[in-house]
């Protein structure tokens, strides 16, 4: 039986199409959400059981960009890693009982009836309930979409993002970024943050 609270591949979809029947995110949004998911997803030969926890993220894009690079230009597959990420990271918070919705305030339909319940049927009762603007372009032209910052955000100098990120089961980072952040500056924070791990050495 299909599962929204499952943490797969299949969960991420049956998610989205929930945020489009409750109107928590605008359709051309979460549809564009979804069809990149779908679309990175589906490097996977078993994509809809894919446990989402455990995803090599950073594999799957890869040998996404590498399949698809004849059939959409780098600019495309930039926006489709992105709205991936994007999508996981808001399902993954949701899951935890975070704030995952954007920063622009929730549709009056979500907040009708008070804070909605998440797939454990536990209550959100966040307060900053924001929403996407909609996509209406189509990846090439349109910017990457924005992830969902926390409750936080409205201190942040203008320009900035913050990103929710897990590491590790029970344990969530945010990452502070400009919105417009291009590829290789991506590429830079990555490389600097690699340089922060450190291992624990054996007994």
């Amino acid at each position: 039986m299909s599962d929204m609270s499952s943490g797969t591949g299949e969960g991420l979809l049956l998610f989205l199409d929930w945020t489009i029947e409750k109107s928590e995110l605008p359709r051309p949004t979460a549809s564009a959400l979804k069809t990149a998911s779908k679309k990175v997803l589906s490097v996977e030969e078993e994509w809809q059981g894919v446990n989402l926890r455990g995803l090599n993220t950073e594999d799957l894009l890869r040998r996404f960009s590498i399949r698809s690079r004849s059939e959409y230009t780098e600019k495309s597959l930039t926006v489709y890693r992105q709205r991936f990420t994007q999508a996981v990271n808001m399902y993954l918070t949701y899951l935890d009982d975070g704030d995952w919705r954007p920063r622009h305030g929730r549709t009056s339909s979500a907040t009708r009836n008070g804070a909605p319940k998440n797939a454990t049927g536990k209550q959100n009762n966040s307060t900053t309930a924001p929403h996407l603007e909609p996509a209406t372009q189509s990846p090439v032209e349109q910017a990457p979409a924005q992830a969902a910052p926390s409750v936080h955000a409205a201190v942040l100098d203008p320009g900035l993002i913050e990103y929710p990120f897990p590491i590790r089961p029970g344990l969530r980072a945010r990452l502070i970024l400009p919105d417009d952040l291009t590829s290789s500056e991506a590429e830079r924070v990555a490389a600097f943050i690699k340089t922060l791990a450190f291992d624990t050495p054996a007994d």
